[in-house]
């Protein structure tokens, strides 16, 4: 046998066969029968069509979504988990870019740690978007893949459906931060609120007003009606006063029948203004309550950062000694430390009429 049929020809059948290996193809790799170095060349190469398959196996099997992408990120080859996860098997997603699929208010933090991406991989949390619309919680991990001989390398993505989990977690801590009965923010929340809202306003030299509320005229409801319609009262007026102010003010409520309203940037004119409007959410109609139509009040403590505290405690201990005198006074609305104007306002005439 010459040399070109023992040595030569075997090499270059094996090399189509690497060559084939390599570009994903199917083959069959020849001589792994032999006992020279041909064989264990030839064998060497079927335990890496082996690895490669199992590789495959896993890409394709696997319940974790897993995508392999360019390095600007677009869709080069998603597996079965991917596909379902982000389109219920609607057609391939290669070619898009993956964020594409991404909830638009998270792509700015996403794309950005994606372009820091090096030789490390990331994982975060992020909402992702289905081709129709709806949306789900996943945990993705993002990880650059280099390759060999300076070539450009692929990122690696995996994706790991969340949802039910992160929701949960999501009602978990609405609940510890808001009131069960109206939903509202509760006083842990509002408090967290304050704190944030001083320190902006000092960071930014921006006034802003805290109310405290106190019902009026509100334990008969309880003693005479009943509990339940206490608290059906207390839920209609949390919508009627969300219903007047802005966004993004907080209304709270803060145990019982107190509730705290917090405006971030307004002054004292702003905290009046807003006053009036509450004063009236809460009296200008009756509640309707199971058949009984009840007059409700408000008494109003007023107290503005920071002129009347420049701290949350020293804020709130004002509002509440306002609310105090205003209760006292029957004036609707106290400012911290100061009278009422001499003229009640309209809204507090309001307030009077219901009471006579």
């Amino acid at each position: 046998m010459g040399l070109f049929q023992y040595l030569l020809r075997p090499i270059g059948r094996l090399t189509d066969a690497a060559a084939r290996l390599a570009g994903g193809k199917p083959t069959s790799v020849p001589f792994t029968t032999r006992t020279d170095e041909l064989g264990s060349l030839a064998r060497a190469l079927e335990a890496w069509q082996q690895t490669a398959a199992d590789t495959a196996r896993v890409f394709q099997h696997s319940p974790i979504g897993i995508a392999r992408l360019t390095q600007e990120g677009d869709i080069e080859e998603a597996n079965a988990a991917f596909e379902r996860m982000l389109q219920d098997g609607r057609g391939p997603l290669e070619g898009r870019n993956y964020l594409d699929v991404i909830d638009p208010t998270d792509r700015p933090h996403l794309a950005q740690k994606t372009q820091e991406l090096a030789n490390e991989a990331f994982t975060t949390e992020v909402r992702l978007l289905k081709r129709d619309g709806t949306g789900f919680w996943g945990n993705l991990t993002m990880a650059a893949v280099p390759a060999p001989d300076h070539r450009p390398g692929y990122l690696l993505l995996m994706l790991e459906d969340i949802d039910l989990r992160k929701r949960q977690e999501l009602e978990l801590a609405h609940r510890a931060a808001h009131d069960p009965l109206t939903n509202l923010p509760n006083r842990r929340l509002f408090e967290d609120r304050l704190d944030q809202a001083l320190k902006s306003a000092h960071r930014r030299r921006r006034p802003l007003a805290l109310l405290l509320l106190d019902l009026d005229r509100f334990k008969p409801v309880n003693d005479e009606i009943g509990h339940h319609a206490g608290d059906l009262l207390l839920t209609q007026l949390a919508k009627r006063l969300t219903a007047v102010v802005r966004e993004s003010d907080t209304v709270a409520r803060l145990g019982g029948d107190e509730f705290a309203v917090l405006l971030a940037e307004d002054d004292e004119g702003g905290a009046l203004t807003a006053a009036d409007k509450l004063l009236a959410a809460a009296s200008a109609t009756p509640f309707d309550i199971e058949g009984h139509a009840l007059h409700i009040g408000l008494s109003v403590g007023v107290a503005v950062y920071p002129t009347d505290g420049a701290d949350a405690k020293t804020l709130v201990r004002a509002a509440d000694q306002a609310m105090y005198r205003a209760k006292q006074d029957g004036t609707g609305y106290q400012l911290a430390a100061r009278p009422v104007p001499s003229a009640p306002s309209r809204r507090v005439r309001v307030l009077r009429e219901a009471e006579s």
